[in-house]
């Protein structure tokens, strides 16, 4: 049995579990009546995070709050889903970049330090319970479209290419990938979403190669998410049991397709996908 499957598995007894602890608040058909659409929702947004490297919580937040969540509701329930959706498409986008040995190298190094300074920064914001001070939603949308500008002027000016940047990793370069990594995890701790938007987008421009970045965005999404998730279930106790047992199988096939669906699309159409959907969604947080 693959590792996929083996977490494939583990992910629905633990939907069947959810399912039987909220079978004691309501009946299995008026759960599904309810709660069946977000079975959709899920299979959306873990398409576009697991393709562009952007968190599934783009899609989730704005959906949960119109449809009458709290925030700190939207924000719980988008990091459990997020859990099944990103690390399935993490699954896949690992067993690609060792499959592929120009995409392999450096590749753990650079998972390595994101991931923990993401996890640092995340863990930090969420446990000592550092407000934004600002809005933050509007910082990020202005953050969002401002990026996906700079994108659009790179692909302009220069010929799509396959950089050689991610085998000459410099202590500069790593210290500068540390940071925003640190950053991301602070966002993500307000958001649920950050740091595989703004790794994505680093990476790209510094010149690693579009698959590389989406992959090293996903998996330290991922990994961010998963313990994010933790503080919602011990401490904040705002996650939507019924909105996560439909919305997670959907993240799950929706990861696990995903990585398949942006292979497919050459390098240069991905950035332009990349930038058209930070650019909507920095829209969007600046309209709400």
């Amino acid at each position: 049995m693959t590792f996929r499957s083996v977490f494939i598995l583990i992910s629905f007894i633990v939907i069947f579990f959810l399912v039987h602890y909220q079978l004691d608040n309501i009946t299995l058909p008026q759960l599904i009546k309810s709660y069946w659409g977000f079975f959709f929702i899920g299979i959306l947004a873990a398409i576009i995070a697991n393709t562009t490297g952007a968190g599934g919580g783009i899609v989730f937040l704005p959906a949960f709050i119109t449809l009458g969540l709290t925030p700190t509701q939207a924000l719980a329930t988008s990091f459990a889903i997020q859990c099944f959706g990103m690390s399935a498409g993490s699954i896949a986008w690992l067993k690609h970049t060792y499959t592929q040995p120009e995409l392999a190298k450096n590749f753990g190094l650079v998972l390595l330090l994101s991931s923990l300074a993401s996890i640092f920064g995340l863990l930090i914001t969420q446990w000592c319970e550092i407000p934004s001070y600002i809005d933050i939603q509007k910082l990020f949308g202005i953050f969002s479209l401002i990026i996906s500008i700079l994108i659009f002027l790179k692909l302009s000016l220069l010929q799509a290419s396959h950089s050689t940047r991610a085998l000459n990793l410099t202590p500069l370069l790593l210290i500068l990938i540390t940071l925003i990594a640190f950053i991301g995890g602070i966002i993500t701790a307000w958001l649920s979403i950050g740091v595989g938007e703004i790794l994505a987008v680093l990476l790209i421009m510094v010149g690693f190669r579009v698959h590389f970045s989406i992959a090293i965005a996903v998996c330290v999404s991922a990994i961010t998410v998963l313990f994010g998730t933790i503080f919602h279930i011990f401490e904040s106790k705002n996650i939507a049991i019924s909105i996560l047992i439909f919305a997670a199988p959907g993240a799950l096939l929706g990861g696990s397709i995903s990585k398949y669906l942006a292979t497919l699309i050459n390098s240069k159409a991905l950035k332009i996908i990349i930038a058209i959907w930070i650019f909507f969604s920095g829209l969007i947080y600046l309209v709400k």
